[in-house]
């Protein structure tokens, strides 16, 4: 319902408040999602070792590779794989531009009542 539909107040008590008993409606957000990231830098270092603890002995099968689209087939090889191991170098995972959250719905109140009132008088100094 229109506010201006309702009641008006008389210029006795012209200060108008309108409150509902309840509403109606729904409201809720979109999905919030984030663009492709900016400015991130990623690198890692990999070490693979034929021992499962890491160690030395047999020899490792390399270390300290800077991790790039390396593939190593090591299906043809006598060696076996024990073990890897990956650090990194730098891992600044960048930022994104985020989007979404935007309200969706509406809700209004309803069953309005309509109060008016009267400014009280200024206090008199006695």
């Amino acid at each position: 319902m229109d506010e201006n539909n309702l009641p008006q107040c008389p210029s006795v008590f012209p200060d108008r408040f309108v409150f509902y008993r309840g509403t109606e409606g729904q409201v809720e957000c979109s999905p919030c999602t984030c663009g492709e990231p900016v400015g991130a830098k990623c690198n890692a270092k990999l070490s693979a070792f034929q021992d499962p603890a890491c160690g030395s002995v047999p020899p490792s099968l390399f270390e300290n590779v800077p991790a790039a689209a390396i593939c190593i087939d090591f299906s043809a090889s006598p060696l076996t794989l024990g073990a890897m191991e990956a650090d990194w170098i730098s891992n600044e995972p960048g930022t994104c531009e985020p989007s979404g959250g935007e309200l969706i719905g509406e809700v209004k109140g309803t069953d309005p009542r309509v109060f008016c009132c009267q400014t009280p008088p200024p206090p008199q100094n006695e």
